[in-house]
């Protein structure tokens, strides 16, 4: 029996940091993905980004106000997405309990 193909997750997110997605918003996404299983993947307009890869978030140029796209597929990608999508609408403010 084949299992039912589906293609990645995607949830739109604007940027809620008033200094935008600098180093310090950009580590914390790296952070919060780097063991997952699945790909995640932030995108503006026609730019992919590994977000793994801080270089690759942070040649999004995204300021404050800005909307992406976060995108994740494989196992895993449906929590994935939700705590990203987390992290965008509470500003990059991370629990201590996290």
């Amino acid at each position: 029996m084949y299992g039912i193909m589906t293609g990645p997750l995607r949830q739109n997110v604007t940027v809620n940091h008033e200094q935008g997605m600098h180093m310090i918003p950009c580590s914390r996404i790296a952070q919060l993905v780097r063991d997952a299983a699945c790909e995640v993947r932030i995108i503006r307009d026609d730019q992919t980004a590994d977000a793994r890869n801080i270089l690759d978030l942070l040649m999004l140029k995204a300021e404050a106000g800005t909307s992406l796209v976060v995108e994740s597929e494989g196992d895993g990608a449906e929590l994935i997405l939700a705590k990203v999508v987390k992290l965008f609408d509470d500003g990059f403010e991370v629990d201590s309990e996290s």
